[in-house]
């Protein structure tokens, strides 16, 4: 399984109100590729459109040449 690396922060935090313990995340979607250049050397690991990652460089690479109309085919950042 690959790690995906975010370049920002995400922060957790853990709260209690009455008892009950209450988990916060804030998920920061990584950001779209603005050149195919970004997607080579493994740049398409750290990119993604709309919350999809990209299954492979050519997705990505794909994505851009298209004009961002041919969509990633890889997972949804949950």
């Amino acid at each position: 399984m690959k790690k995906i690396i975010i370049s920002t922060i995400i922060a957790c935090g853990l709260f209690a109100i009455s008892g009950l313990a209450m988990a916060e995340a804030i998920i920061i979607i990584p950001p779209p590729p603005a050149d195919v250049e970004q997607c080579k050397q493994g740049g398409w690991e750290y990119l993604s459109y709309n919350g999809i990652l990209f299954k492979n460089q050519g997705d990505c690479v794909s994505f851009v040449a298209t004009g961002y109309t041919n969509l990633p085919a890889g997972p949804v950042i949950e």
